[in-house]
Parts: structure tokens; sequence; C-alpha cells
């Protein structure tokens, strides 16, 4: 059974009766009289219905089935009068985010219409470093990539931006998950009152954050796509495991209330905002690097990027669900060339080495050439961007057919990252003029024969 919920409210001296009418595809579904309480504001005039139909085709995610869409309009009639009409076309499937004990620790995988569904897909990060700049066109084009790509499931990572209405359409009509991040990428203030009183500045706080999740819930909660909402970005992990507490000298008291900040936030003011959604306080809720993070929970691992392992111990840290992951290459020397004086496109050059932001360097690129593919280090500029390609679609390869294989133990897999916002070397598998990677294809394959 799947439900539709309608209401009308607003403050009036006396009573306003009304009659409603609800259409599907056509078809006369409610017909019902309502009125107003006198003088109310607000929920007091709400009022709900269900809407019980039971052959309604459900939408299902790409690769599992249609992506049937239904026709739903509105009437509002008085004393015999049309007063309004509201249109929108909706598709109806049910979601649920499975996380129950089992022989080996805790399931994480989605349920879609009461069947289990492999999350295959990547994390997004803004597809400009200036938003301003990202046209309706850019974010269609995003979903064309997820859709040819295989992909079913895409994460909207909490350090970036949210999209327009029209992506969240795109995503209904290509079957598209969307893991929806909330944008909160650094710690709640500490400083704040945690109790969230009405007089504190965790009050003010709260309630802008409220403000901001309503209005994203407004335009983006109704479509089929959105599957999860998620509190943000790696906090918890860090906060407990990277050492934040002696790096910054916060220790007793104050770490203590740092926790019971980000608890009360997180774990409880927000999740009231989503009562009837699937919702996961942060991600990851695991940690790698450890034995216990891969039976529950999702995992980021990044123990080939940052802490140097070979490519095979993809297979020999499968989490329940592995929701990022990834290995860098460079764009092809012809995207470089657009934004760097062809001189300075040489092995070393100061103009090309720049490009490179993370900690790491370049290092693991050159270590995985030659472990990985056999091969002695390139002499040139071309020949290192051609073998760093190569080496990372083998990675993604592998950790793709890795997680595939492990099934029900593993139940989706999102690599970071599909797209890239600025022309230098990353994890994605696009580079930034929209431009398929070696390793895009190499996923794309595995994607396809999927069981």
């Amino acid at each position: 059974m799947f439900e539709a919920n309608f209401y009308t409210d607003g403050f009036q001296k006396s009573r306003i009766r009304v009659r409603y009418k609800v259409y599907v595809d056509d078809v006369l579904e409610i017909n019902r009289r309502a009125s107003t309480t006198r003088g109310c504001w607000g929920p007091s005039c709400t009022h709900v219905r269900k809407l019980r139909k039971t052959d309604f085709k459900p939408w299902f995610p790409n690769g599992s089935g249609e992506q049937d869409v239904h026709q739903l309009r509105v009437e509002l009639w008085r004393k015999g009068q049309l007063l309004d009409t509201y249109r929108k076309p909706i598709a109806l499937r049910a979601i649920e985010l499975e996380q129950i004990a089992d022989s080996t620790g805790k399931t994480f995988q989605f349920l879609v219409n009461g069947e289990p569904v492999f999350a295959k897909g990547c994390n997004l990060v803004p597809l400009k470093m200036f938003p301003s700049e990202i046209t309706i066109l850019d974010w269609l084009k995003i979903v064309r990539d997820l859709q040819q790509a295989n992909m079913n499931m895409v994460r909207i990572w909490a350090g970036g931006i949210y999209p327009p209405e029209e992506f969240y359409t795109a995503c209904d009509t290509a079957g598209i998950m969307v893991w929806q991040d909330l944008m909160f990428a650094n710690l709640v203030p500490a400083g704040i009152d945690y109790t969230f009183t009405n007089t504190s500045l965790g009050r003010e706080y709260l309630d802008n954050s409220l403000r901001e999740i309503d209005d994203l819930a407004e335009r983006s909660d109704h479509h089929p796509s959105v599957v999860l909402w998620c509190g943000n970005n790696e906090l918890d992990v860090a906060w407990r495991n990277w050492g934040w507490q002696q790096r910054y000298s916060i220790h007793d008291v104050d770490s203590s209330r740092v926790s019971q900040v980000q608890e009360k936030f997180f774990q409880v003011s927000i999740p009231n905002a989503f009562s009837d959604k699937p919702y996961t306080p942060t991600s990851p809720l695991s940690n790698w690097g450890n034995a216990e993070g891969l039976t529950k929970g999702d995992l980021h691992y990044w123990g080939v990027w940052h802490g140097d392992s070979a490519f095979s111990s993809f297979k020999n840290n499968v989490g329940r669900f592995v929701s990022e992951w990834g290995f860098q290459s460079y764009p092809d020397s012809a995207l470089l060339s657009h934004y760097i004086d062809p001189k300075e496109l040489f092995l070393g050059s100061p103009a090309v080495n720049r490009l490179q932001r993370s900690y790491k360097t370049d290092k693991p690129i050159w270590d995985a050439i030659e472990r990985e593919l056999g091969e002695e280090k390139p002499t040139t500029l071309g020949g290192f961007i051609d073998a760093s390609q190569r080496v990372q679609a083998k990675a993604y390869r592998l950790a793709t057919e890795a997680h595939i294989a492990a099934q029900p133990h593993c139940m989706g897999t999102l690599l970071w990252q599909l797209n890239d916002c600025w022309p230098g070397p990353s994890w994605s598998i696009i580079d930034y003029e929209g431009n398929p990677k070696p390793a895009f294809f190499e996923v794309q394959k595995v994607f396809t024969t999927t069981p």
C-alpha cells in the first residue's frame, strides 16, 4: 500500500469548507469534503487522506525494473467553483535501509519495494569550483553519465552543494538512487549550548540548519530517487579516530562537550526532520584499518591510496557497504594544454607539479605503475599520464569486482569519484571537461555484468 498525503492550512476566524478531488492518471481516486477548524493555525488545520491503490506500477532503480511515473492532479473546489489545480508527476516505491544483526555483524543494504538491491555507483563532487557557472544542462549530463556507466546510485557528498530539482527529476527518470548528504562537513560549533534551549546560540544554529533542511526536503523529498538522507561526511569517524583531540588540545570537559553537541545534533535533532525517511547520522559508520569495520555499517576504504596498500587489499577489505574508495589518475595532456602553457607540459614541470593537491603527492601512482603494471617508470609526461590512467582503471576494476563478488556480505560500492571540479589529477573517472577516462569503461563493463 502506498500513501499520498496532502493538507490545507492557514489562519482564519471562521471555518472554510472545501471539496478536494485527487486524480491519478486522470482516474478519480479521492473525492472528499474538508473544513478547517475555527481560529486555527498550522497543523491543527491539516487534512490527511491515504491513497489506497494496489494496481500502481512501482518505481525501480536502473537495472532492477522500470521507472514508472504517474500523473497526479489535485483539484480544490468551493461552492461548485474550481479554486485551484495542482499537478505533479509522481513515482511510487517503498524504500528501507536495512541494518539488522546477522552472523558476521550487521547488514547495511537498501530494500526497494521489499527487495534487496546492490548499489552500484559513485560519489559526486561539485561540478565546478564556482557554483554560479554550473548550468542545468551540466547537471543533466551528470545523470546521463551515471546511466551510461550502468550505475544505480549516486552519493551527493557533504562537502559540496545541493543539486537543483531538475537533477532529482532526471534521476527519477533514469532510475538513479540518490544518497543525499546534508551539507555538514565540519563539526557543529562546540561553543553552543548542546541542550539547544530556546534562548541559546544553539537554538539559533539549529533553527537555521532545520530551515535549510526543510527547504531541501520541500523540493526533493517527494522524488522516488531520493532513498537516503545522511547527516554529515566523516565527522564521527574523524573525531573518534583521527587524533583531533591531541592535535587541537581538546581534552576532558571540552572533549566531552564536543561529543555531546555532535550526538545531540546529528542523532536527535536532525533525525526528527526525517521521521519517515531512511536516515543515517554520518558516513562512514565504520572505520577502515580494523577487522570490526568490515562487519557493520558503511565503510570508506582508503587503504590503497592513503595507506599505500597494494590493489589486492581491495579484496581483503570488503565492508558491508563500501561508500568511498578510489585511486588517482591524471587527465589527458590535451586537456591540460587548455589551462597550462604547452611549453610547460613536461615531466617535472612546476606548472604540472602544482596540480597535485594530495598530501601523498604522485608517489602512490608511481609505485602502482611499477607494482601493479609491472612496468618501468615512464620518462615522459605523456607516458606517465597514460600509465596513471591504466593503473587507475585496474584499481577500479579489481575493487568493483571484489565488492560485487562479496554479496550478500557487501551490498553496495560507491567509488570516489565520478567527476572533477578542476583540470588536474584526482580520483575521478570523468575529467573536468566531461571526457571519460579508461577507468570509466572498466566500471561500466563490470557494472553491466553485475548479477
